[in-house]
């Protein structure tokens, strides 16, 4: 049993609960992870990983997401979502659309980003919300993100609150986008609330909802299994030969040169490509020796458990 799972989490349930419950199904022979944690208060798009599929958390948690978020400006929070308790209050009344459509425009590309203070964000060690719970102030520092675009899907509320489609790369925290939004629009702001709509090519619109999800029995469990292939065409794909797909499985490079491309997908090819023929796919990372560029296996799946590595 091998796949993606994909839940419409709902707001209230922590990602590590939803994974404990297809693992209390399934029993313990057979793993069971999630390609990037959806905080609690948010809801949306999760993807479980069932069996073979946990090998390939990295490469999906490297596609696009999408969120839909509901930004309330003119208050502050210690979480950045309506969570917290509130730290800040300002006047609103200089607000315009034109205004917040400006300071959508500042956020693409690459910047850098600070965590909120409670967030999953490792501090020596210990996760940022660990020690903020704990009565401390993490020592959290700005990490690059990819912001591929924010843009108002809302009109302007007389309250303060308008809504934001952001799409955005690995690692990006929404609710310090939305707090940053806030600062330049001089008046503060916070995450009201967070919906996450999709994953790479993956959809909410497919996934099970939370009711649904917490009656399966673990006979469902695999007709709502999606083969890995269905979640990784952000990548590039390569046909290979049967001699290639050998060399591969034993580890060895094989020349991007002698390979067909398939299809040419939006992630760059230095974070990693896929090469394929019909019982056996791999992932590799690129490489130049000299002035050929090689494709270096990392990660296998094949059809056939015994060979699988």
């Amino acid at each position: 049993m091998n796949g993606f799972l994909l839940l419409d989490k709902a707001r209230g349930v922590r990602s590590t609960v939803c994974v404990q419950h297809i693992n209390r199904l399934l029993g313990k022979g057979i793993k069971v992870g999630h390609a990037g944690t959806l905080d609690s208060s948010a809801d949306g798009l999760l993807v479980i990983l069932v069996g073979k599929a946990t090998r390939w958390a990295d490469m999906v948690m490297n596609l696009p997401k999408e969120y839909f978020v509901t930004a309330a400006f003119g208050k502050t929070t210690d979480t950045d979502d309506a969570s917290g308790a509130i730290t800040s209050e300002k006047d609103i009344s200089h607000l315009s659309e034109r205004r917040i459509d400006c300071a959508c425009a500042s956020f693409f590309g690459w910047r850098a980003q600070m965590p909120p203070r409670i967030s999953a964000v490792k501090i020596k060690g210990v996760a940022a919300h660990a020690v903020t719970r704990g009565g401390g102030i993490p020592d959290t520092k700005p990490r690059p993100v990819f912001i591929r675009s924010v843009s108002r899907r809302t009109s302007l509320r007389e309250d303060g609150l308008v809504g934001f489609s952001v799409r955005c790369g690995r690692g990006t925290y929404v609710r310090s986008i939305i707090r940053d939004m806030g600062t330049i629009l001089e008046c503060g702001g916070h995450v009201l609330s967070l919906r996450r709509e999709s994953i790479g090519s993956l959809h909410v619109d497919r996934a099970v909802s939370q009711e649904t999800f917490e009656n399966l029995a673990a006979a469902d469990v695999s007709s709502l299994l999606l083969p890995v292939e269905s979640a990784l065409d952000a990548y590039s794909w390569y046909e290979i030969t049967s001699a290639q797909s050998e060399a591969l499985l034993q580890g060895k490079s094989v020349p991007i040169s002698c390979v067909n491309a398939l299809h040419y997908g939006s992630i760059p090819s230095e974070r990693g490509i896929l090469l394929a023929t019909h019982n056996h796919v791999a992932f590799c990372r690129t490489s130049l020796f000299g002035t050929t560029l090689l494709a270096v296996p990392e990660r296998n799946m094949t059809s056939e458990e015994e060979r699988d590595a």
